[in-house]
C-alpha cells in the first residue's frame, strides 16, 4: 500500500523524498519533528525544508503548540484540487506561448485524445505514420502514470513491435526519482535516456514527432492534446535539445 501510494504521489509531481514524507504523516497523524526524524532516518533540517515545500503546496498543515511545531496532512482533496490547477495553467499557458512565438496562426491541426483507449490508438498510429529511421524525443517519459496505460500487455506488444521493426527511436528524459521505477523502460532497442533533477518534475509528458507535438495530460482519465504545426515541433525540439545537455546518463 506505502509503495502504491509514493508512485502515485510521484506521478503528480511530488519528489521521492517529499512523498515518503508525506506517506508518514498519513501513517502518523498530527505529530512533532521528532517522530518524523525517527521514522524517515533523515536529518530533521531536510525535514523541515521539505516540510516547507509541502506547506507551501498546501499539502501539509503547521500549527504551533506550546512552543514546538505541530505537522499533519490537510485535506486529502488538495491533491486532485492541485492538479486540476496545474491542468488549467497549462490550458491557459500554452495560447500565450504560441502567441508570444507569433505562431498561433501556424497550428494547422489540434485533437484531443480522451481516455486509455483513445491515448493507446494515438500512438499506434502515429507509429504507423512515422517513416522508418523516425526519432521521437519525449519529456518526461516513464512517469508511473503512462507506464499504467504502456504495462498493458497487448497494447505494448503492438507498440513495440511497429517501433522496433521501423527501427524508431526514442529519446527520453526523465527524472531523477525514476531511475528505479522499471528499469526495463529504458533498456529496450533505439531508446537512449537521459535524467533531469526532481525540480523539473511535471504531471505531464510531452512526445516531440517528426510533425506535431503531443501533450499528455494525466488525470483519472488520461488526454493527449495533439498539436500539428512544423514552427512549434521546431519551438519544442529546440526547447528539448537545451534540456537534454543538462541531464545526465
Amino acid at each position: 500500500m506505502e509503495s502504491s501510494m509514493l508512485q502515485e504521489l510521484i506521478s503528480i509531481g511530488f519528489s521521492e523524498k517529499e512523498a515518503r514524507l508525506y506517506s508518514a504523516l498519513v501513517e502518523l497523524g498530527e505529530t512533532t519533528i521528532g517522530p518524523l526524524e525517527k521514522k524517515l532516518r533523515v536529518h530533521k533540517q531536510i525535514l523541515y525544508n521539505l516540510l516547507k515545500r509541502l506547506e507551501q503546496r498546501g499539502a501539509v498543515l503547521v500549527t504551533n503548540r506550546n512552543g514546538r511545531k505541530h505537522f499533519n496532512i490537510t485535506d486529502p482533496d488538495i491533491l486532485r484540487l492541485h492538479i486540476e490547477s496545474q491542468k488549467a495553467i497549462v490550458e491557459s499557458l500554452v495560447p500565450k506561448i504560441y502567441a508570444d512565438m507569433g505562431i498561433q496562426r501556424q497550428i494547422s491541426e489540434i485533437r484531443i485524445y480522451d481516455g486509455v483507449a483513445a491515448v493507446q490508438a494515438f500512438h499506434l498510429k502515429m507509429f504507423k505514420q512515422c517513416s522508418r529511421g523516425a526519432e521521437i524525443e519525449i519529456l518526461g517519459a516513464g512517469g508511473d502514470a503512462f507506464l499504467k496505460i504502456a504495462r498493458q500487455r497487448l497494447f505494448f506488444e503492438r507498440y513495440e513491435n511497429i517501433r522496433v521493426s521501423k527501427k524508431i527511436s526514442h529519446k527520453l528524459l526523465m527524472y531523477e526519482n525514476q531511475r528505479k521505477v522499471e528499469p526495463g523502460y529504458t533498456q529496450r532497442r533505439y531508446v537512449e535516456a537521459k535524467y533531469l533533477p526532481e525540480e523539473f518534475t511535471q504531471p505531464i509528458a510531452t512526445q516531440i514527432w517528426p510533425d506535431r507535438v503531443a501533450i499528455l495530460l494525466f488525470d483519472e482519465t488520461p488526454r493527449i492534446v495533439e498539436i500539428k504545426s512544423a514552427k512549434i515541433v521546431e519551438g519544442f525540439r529546440h526547447y528539448f535539445a537545451m534540456l537534454w545537455k543538462m541531464g545526465k546518463e
